[in-house]
């Protein structure tokens, strides 16, 4: 098996190859300097998002907190801890 593999890789070795390679290096940095562009295009998209992100957990938070120093004036799920059921269980009238 192993034979099979060494004659194949040599026979392989002797021949010329099937694409010109002579632009292989230049074509890669050509396209590493077009991803580069892409990324910088995408990081002033991924700032502008994190900023949005920012700005409206910053404007949510400040709502919640203003609305949570309004006093409520209907109080329907108001804890009344006198009347829970744990306090109520030990009381013998």
């Amino acid at each position: 098996m192993a034979d099979q593999i060494d004659a194949t890789l040599a026979a392989l070795a002797d021949q010329p190859p099937d694409r010109n390679l002579s632009r292989l290096e230049a074509d890669v940095w050509a396209r590493a300097d077009r991803s580069v562009v892409g990324e910088r295009a995408f990081a002033v998209l991924r700032w502008s998002a994190v900023g949005t992100a920012l700005g409206l957990g910053v404007l949510a938070g400040g709502m919640s907190a203003a609305a949570a120093r309004q006093p409520s004036e209907v109080a329907a799920f108001d804890v009344g801890a006198s009347l829970a059921p744990s306090s109520l269980l030990g009381v013998r009238s």
